[in-house]
């Protein structure tokens, strides 16, 4: 497993994160052990949650899983998505970022975020050390699967502007053959094919404007 630097945030995480929405939602407690004790064991240190996971179920199920272990491990938990009604229960605000980080600690049992992520930004604040957005071989849109799935996940992981690739698993043996992806580089020539058959085409106005001949 190869490991970087988190942005700013001076950190350095592994290659692969575990995601863990599944948490409570097809995997129940001693399978969510299993999947962060398989993590752990291939040299996987990086974890992403969030409270709004089954509603607060994941938080409190990797808690448990990492009991013992919290030094082997950075969490990142999220914010911004809906928490309840009321005007401050979601978005990027100070008041809703401080509120998530209380209710991430008691979830996770005592156990501090090491880091929060966004996965919408929010124009005018200032800028995070990192940003959580869809990206894959068939969703290029922040740059401008039908392809075996280590191979897909080794080609996000080296883009030269990635940290770390959330995957999820279902169970522990999903999860070990994603890790797979971990610890090597796909050489030059197949990223270079990659890179172009997923190529998104142009927008407006650059799918304007390319055809035009040169003044």
């Amino acid at each position: 497993m190869h490991y970087r630097n988190l942005g700013r945030a001076g950190l350095r995480v592994s290659e692969i994160c575990l995601g863990t929405m599944t948490f409570g939602n097809g995997a129940d407690q001693d399978g969510a052990t299993k999947m962060v004790n398989a993590a752990l064991d291939a040299g996987l240190t990086f974890f992403d949650t969030a409270n709004s996971y089954v509603g607060g179920t994941s938080e409190t199920m990797l808690g448990v899983a990492l009991k013992g272990k919290r030094q082997d491990a950075i969490i990142a938990s999220k914010f911004f998505n809906p928490m309840g009604g009321r005007p401050n229960d979601s978005g990027n605000s100070r008041l809703h970022i401080k509120q998530q980080i209380e209710g991430s600690l008691l979830e996770l049992r005592g156990m501090a975020p090491d880091g929060g992520a966004v996965s919408e930004r929010d124009q005018g604040r200032a800028s995070f050390s990192a940003y959580q957005p869809q990206y894959s071989l068939v969703v290029r849109d922040i740059d401008e699967e039908i392809v075996p799935a280590q191979t897909a996940l080794r080609w996000v992981m080296d883009q030269p502007f990635m940290t770390s690739a959330i995957v999820g698993a279902r169970n522990a043996e999903q999860l070990s053959e994603t890790l797979g992806a971990g610890g090597w580089r796909l050489p030059d020539a197949a990223l270079e094919k990659l890179n172009k058959v997923s190529k998104q085409p142009h927008r407006y106005p650059r799918s304007f404007e390319d055809p035009m001949p040169e003044r």
